[in-house]
Order: C-alpha cells, then structure tokens, then sequence
C-alpha cells in the first residue's frame, strides 16, 4: 500500500545523479572530505536513511590557534579574527526525523516568543488602565522580565541553523567534516 503523503526519495535520488560535480566527496578514516561545489549522496549523513531534504547550510568556520588570543584579552582576537574567518556553504541531505525534530524546535521557540509577547503587552495593558484609575502600581515586573528573558530564548532557538556540520578544517575549498554516519562514509571512496 502506497502512502500518498510520503515524500518520494526517488525524485532526490535520480536528481543528485543527474548532477555531475566537478569534485567528489570522498572519506579518510572517519572525517568527510568535501568540496563546496561536489554533490553527497542522498542519504542523511547522521541517521544513513535516505534523505527528506537537502538543506543549504552556512556556517562559519576559524582555526582553533584563534582562540589562544584570548589569552591576553578580547581587542587581539577581535582584530584577528575577521581576516581568517571562512564561511563554508554546504548542501546538506538530511533525513526526516532530524528535519522534524528542528521542526519541533522551531515551534518551540517561536511557542515562547508568542507566550512572552502577550504577557509583556498585557502587562502594560493592565499597568496602564491602574494608572489611569488612580492607582499606582508597578504590578509584577519580575515576571515581565522573566517574560522578556523567555522571549530571547524563544529568537535564539527559534532562529538556530537547520543543521550544524562539524567542520574540522577548510582549506581553500575543500571542507574536512566530523561526526557522519560510518555507514555513510561506507558509501564514499577513500582518499
């Protein structure tokens, strides 16, 4: 029996065939050696299920000796730090369930944004109809404040990226990846 609200696999299969990258993916040990332009197999790269979704991700990426300027204080490394920067833009297949489960986050955090703002508007709602009957009360602001520290969880989890890909290093274009899937890995040739 066929579901017909199942995504079809096939359709991303036969498309990431049809593409011909100029660079593979290929595996050393257990890293993930990629280029930003090569296409990866259609298959999850945590769960090694077939793909739901092929997701662009952006990410940053510094070398680890950046933050030995630390050390001496916060203005070092806030010069430094601009000018070895990298920023990696990858298409990420992912399976459903960890497409879901940031679904579920996303929800989550605009749930908390949404909560919040009504508890801060109808604060100021009640705080302005006291004053305007002559009582003077500040109400209670701690939980206006609790609120407004709620709501900037809310942004910060609602806003978080799809996935986060373990980069280990980028050198000119090629991105070295930990923590796939060895079945996945399985899929690629050794370097």
């Amino acid at each position: 029996m066929v579901n017909p609200y199942e995504f079809d696999n096939n359709e991303l299969i036969a498309s990431s065939k049809s593409t011909s990258p100029q660079r593979k993916a290929f595996r050393k040990g257990p890293l993930l050696i990629v280029s930003d332009d090569s296409a990866l197999p259609p298959f999850c790269l945590w769960t090694n299920k077939p793909a739901y979704k092929i997701v662009e991700v952006q990410q940053r990426w510094q070398p680890s000796w950046i933050y030995a300027l630390l050390l001496p204080g916060f203005l070092p490394y806030f010069f430094v730090s601009p000018f070895v920067n990298k920023t990696v833009k990858l298409k990420i297949p992912i399976g459903y369930k960890k497409y879901a489960a940031r679904h579920r986050l996303f929800v989550a955090g605009l749930s908390m944004m949404t909560f919040s703002a009504v508890i801060i508007i109808a604060y100021f709602v009640v705080a302005s109809s006291v004053v305007v009957a002559g009582l003077y009360s500040r109400g209670p602001i701690l939980f206006v404040i609790l609120a407004f520290f709620v709501g900037l969880l809310g942004l910060s989890i609602a806003g978080s990226p799809v996935v986060h890909v373990n980069i280990v290093k980028v050198k000119n274009d090629i991105v070295t990846i930990r923590g796939v899937h060895p079945d996945y890995l399985n899929r690629l040739n050794s370097l």
